[in-house]
């Protein structure tokens, strides 16, 4: 994926951020999920040029140190945000009992 796709996707994301906000708490367990995919999704791309593993697809050449290192960066980055939308998530199921 291209600095300019995960830009877009991330616009994207921030859109439906913004819009997730003026729900109902009971009405936002879509999004935590979408958000939860998105973060796994992310973990795994960065876990995968950080180790420079080919546990999902074959190895990048083009992966320099500075980018592996950022990866190293992001892993527990995506790791934290998986955990927070997993939270949200459970929070919003169990507000939609509270609401009927």
């Amino acid at each position: 994926m291209t600095f300019e796709q995960r830009q877009g996707s991330s616009g994207v994301c921030a859109v439906a951020a913004v819009y997730g906000a003026t729900l109902p708490l009971a009405q936002r367990h879509p999004l935590h999920m979408l958000f939860m995919v998105v973060a796994a999704c992310m973990f795994l791309g960065n876990l995968h040029h950080a180790t420079g593993k080919p546990f999902l697809v074959g190895c990048n050449p083009m992966i320099t140190p500075a980018g592996r290192g950022l990866d190293i960066v992001f892993v527990p980055f995506w790791i934290a945000i998986f955990v927070l939308n997993y939270m949200g998530f459970q929070d919003s199921k169990a507000a939609i009992g509270k609401s009927n």
